[in-house]
């Protein structure tokens, strides 16, 4: 069992990557504020995903080794997050030596950490627990030093799970922890995929049912998906636990696409830990004390939450897609099949986008801040003018 609580960031989300710049400068920040661990899993990166087996060419892999370095250097663990993409689905002698092979490789860049995902996958497969057990004890055999950590297939009660890979399976979560070494943890997205909190109940409900304390991915700020790219989540997060280190075995933040913008959320929370400071506005305060550009700083303090609340509509996302949710669930048969409160939780959930996208910044409005943020030599403000120029659109496969 991992008693240590840890705290960190899971670069962890879809579409437009971070530079290896920006990854470094978060491997410092992340120093500074005497945080756990940088796990590196963005989904774009193929070579964890879908051509998992498929080593990293020199170039990445001299970058990784930097990045390494350098977390070492500022006190963090580091490591991947790998997807062994469906495995479980034709789990064999052959499978296994594969994965063994792509492990041996990871195994040199000397991880302090380790993922081992299996979200986003399918999941209606009765052996899943078991076989996903199985690769997670291989990876933990292989890498003796890294404390791993999986994310099962069904890491939230959200019913979209559900609705998009399959009924879960009986006792699946129960299955999986009872059948994972105590010394592996568990990633939980808690109520939702991205939850607006984690009432303590819930925590310890999941506990229950994993065997062990969930270490929560918490998808706050992150902004990647079709319904998400149109805002910019720079209000501290809410609703997350005041002593987490009671409740969960670690906490990994999942950041936005823009990497400087992301440190506010970051540095908000770590403050509330540290002081046990709850007001909003005064952890707001605490946090904007990173900018070190007044003209900055006052512009991010106006626009905050027109930024979060209105966004840039269909600017900022695929409008095909957002626009032909309706019939796509309508035509999904497992959308039927879902208990009629979580039918109407989907719903509600996509019928909120709409009401933001009816009031979203007008073409005026963009501009006149894009050419305000333009005006500052800040990576923020350049963060900013190019998420009101669009050019963060997010894929649809971030649902």
């Amino acid at each position: 069992m991992n008693d240590r609580f840890v705290f960190g960031l899971i670069e962890g989300f879809y579409g437009r990557m971070w530079s290896w710049d920006d990854r470094m400068d978060w491997c410092r920040f992340l120093g500074a504020q005497k945080a756990d661990f940088y796990l590196y899993a963005p989904k774009d990166d193929e070579h964890l995903r879908r051509r998992w087996l498929e080593p990293w060419d020199r170039a990445t892999r001299d970058r990784l080794e930097k990045l390494r370095g350098l977390c070492g250097d500022e006190g963090l663990l580091f490591g991947p997050g790998l997807s062994p993409y469906e495995i479980y689905l034709d789990w064999n002698a052959d499978s296994r030596r594969r994965l063994e092979r792509r492990l041996a490789d990871l195994k040199t860049l000397e991880p302090g950490i380790l993922g081992v995902f299996f979200d986003d996958m399918k999941g209606d497969r009765s052996s899943m627990a078991r076989v996903q057990a199985d690769v997670a004890h291989i990876a933990a055999d292989a890498l003796p030093d890294a404390r791993v950590v999986v994310c099962p297939t069904y890491y939230s009660d959200d019913p979209a799970l559900r609705m998009l890979f399959g009924d879960e399976p009986a006792g699946y979560l129960e299955g999986l922890g009872e059948a994972l070494d105590p010394s592996i943890d568990v990633f939980w997205t808690g109520p939702m995929v991205c939850s607006e909190g984690y009432p303590e109940e819930h925590l310890r409900r999941v506990a229950g049912r994993l065997g062990r304390k969930p270490f929560l991915w918490d998808n706050y700020p992150v902004n990647d998906g079709v319904r998400m790219a149109p805002f910019l989540h720079l209000r501290p997060p809410q609703g997350r636990p005041p002593r987490p280190a009671e409740l969960c075995s670690g906490f990994a933040a999942n950041p936005m696409n823009q990497p400087w913008l992301s440190r506010l959320p970051f540095a908000a929370l770590g403050a509330q830990w540290a002081s046990g400071e709850t007001d909003p506005e005064a952890l707001w305060a605490r946090a904007l004390e990173l900018v070190d550009d007044p003209a900055l700083r006052a512009l991010l303090d106006r626009d905050r939450d027109a930024f979060q609340d209105r966004g840039i509509g269909y600017a900022g996302t695929d409008r095909a897609f957002a626009e032909g949710w309706k019939k796509r669930i309508s035509e999904n048969p497992r959308f039927a099949t879902l208990p009629e409160k979580d039918r109407a939780a989907i719903v509600r959930e996509h019928s909120e986008f709409e009401r933001k996208v009816a009031n979203a910044l007008t073409d005026d409005e963009r501009a006149a801040k894009r050419a305000e943020y333009a005006a500052i030599d800040h990576p923020a403000a350049r963060e900013v003018a190019e998420w009101l120029d669009g050019l963060y659109r997010c894929h649809p496969e971030s649902f």
